[in-house]
């Protein structure tokens, strides 16, 4: 294999948020040997750095979803929605459901109050949210993403079919039970792998994708795509083959077991 793409979340890090020894062996063989290790992430850049700092790796990154392509400050690929589609499904959105968002550009996240969900949020990624009324923020500032949260995720079906009808610019992604991603039209990671295999002048058939929710389901449009154990049954249907748990490191190990064969 000529590079490895990983998930952040339930895949390369563990269930408290820890990256895994076998993980941090694979990253570290994957230098020695100078085999790319692409972090594709729902995440923010700032979001991601603290496992960019402990990958300890310096490879193309990408954040959003596949919405911003980065190779350290060099974006390779920038993908933000339209303002004025912004604030309109941001208006639909609040008119019709109970949902808490947050928006995020480049730099910053923002929040208009401060929940349990947005600390719990916070706490993971280590960034404090900018608390704003989002109502002055979406008109002026270039969105990345929204992502949504509900408790328990009761209205995401009907919010998805809904607004992928009125809205066809958008993309409505379920990146897990309790959280909803709206992002630009094609912005997904399938899209992340083909700009990195692109920089590094590699092929997407000569890669291997590892995740472990829905939003990891494009990854295997386009490259050999591994489920972690802990993935939803219909992730796993996409799947060449399942690894280990994120808990269990799945994702070095399996990576350190095909560099041995």
């Amino acid at each position: 294999m000529k590079a490895f793409f990983s998930d952040i979340d339930g895949t390369l890090l563990d269930s408290n948020s820890k990256l895994p020894d076998a993980n941090k062996q694979a990253a570290e063989l994957l230098k020695q040997r100078g085999i790319p290790l692409v972090v594709c992430s729902a995440r923010s850049p700032k979001g991601m750095k603290v496992v960019l700092d402990q990958l300890d790796y310096p490879c193309v990154y990408s954040a959003f979803g596949g919405a911003l392509t980065l190779d350290g400050d060099n974006v390779l690929d920038s993908v933000t929605m339209s303002r004025q589609d912004a604030m309109e499904v941001y208006n639909f959105v609040k008119s019709h459901w109970d949902a808490q968002c947050f928006v995020y550009d480049k730099d910053n996240c923002y929040v208009h109050c401060v929940t349990p969900a947005v600390n719990r949020e916070a706490k993971i990624v280590a960034i404090d949210p900018v608390v704003t009324p989002l109502d002055k923020v979406v008109p002026d500032v270039d969105v990345y993403k929204f992502l949504y949260y509900q408790e328990d995720g009761r209205d995401f079906n009907e919010m998805q079919r809904v607004l992928s009808e009125l809205f066809p610019r958008l993309n409505f992604t379920l990146s897990s039970s309790f959280y909803m991603e709206v992002t630009a039209k094609g912005v997904d990671k399938a899209r992340c792998i083909e700009v990195a295999c692109r920089h590094y002048g590699i092929e997407c058939k000569d890669v291997v994708a590892f995740g472990d929710n829905y939003n990891d389901i494009p990854m295997s449009t386009v490259a050999r795509f591994v489920a972690v154990a802990n993935a939803p049954d219909e992730v796993k249907k996409h799947a060449i083959q399942v690894c280990d748990s994120n808990n269990d490191g799945g994702v070095g190990k399996y990576i350190l077991q095909l560099l041995e064969k």
